[in-house]
């Protein structure tokens, strides 16, 4: 299997450290590229030129971060980052929450590379209040996911060092 990826995408991030998580590193091969580049194998993989995409070994492929470590989950018995249980819905919930703050994020990062004059004040302000909004609610809510790693763990590390690579001084705003 091949799985690329991105180093400053945290949606690779989330992929590559579920991957981590459930010791499938010898099982597949990561390849790092830059999207903007448009590789032809990216878009093979994914015809809409988004990492992360997986390739599997029937040369099908899957693509979304959420997609890829729900299959990643599913191919090991170590460590089940999706439970079943009662707190399923806590870590989906949180996960969801995680995500979101990714979403907002790589909006924001984007929005402000556009020129000044061309950027909304408007949606930077609204992605800015949402990201501010789920990041107390992470905090807020963190004691409630289990001590064992789960996809809520990854999903949040993975927005928080995306925030802190493009948009640290929002991130400081929500320190105590």
């Amino acid at each position: 299997m091949k799985l690329y990826y991105s180093n400053t995408s945290p949606y690779s991030r989330k992929a590559r450290m579920t991957l981590r998580a459930k010791v499938l590193e010898d099982k597949i091969e990561e390849i790092l590229v830059l999207p903007l580049e448009d590789p032809a194998d990216l878009h093979a993989a994914n015809p809409l030129g988004k990492i992360p995409a997986l390739v599997l070994d029937s040369a099908d492929s899957l693509f979304d971060s959420s997609v890829i470590c729900r299959y990643l989950n599913s191919l090991s018995p170590t460590l089940n980052l999706f439970p079943e249980n009662d707190k399923q819905w806590t870590v989906l919930r949180g996960a969801a929450l995680a995500d979101g703050i990714t979403d907002a994020a790589f909006n924001l990062a984007i929005e402000t590379r556009r020129p000044a004059g061309e950027q909304s004040a408007l949606w930077k302000s609204r992605w800015a209040a949402a990201i501010q909004r789920a990041l107390v609610e992470i905090e807020r809510r963190i004691a409630t996911l289990d001590t064992e790693l789960n996809i809520a763990h990854i999903a949040s590390l993975s927005a928080l060092s995306y925030l802190e690579l493009r948009l640290p001084d929002l991130l400081a705003q929500n320190s105590h």
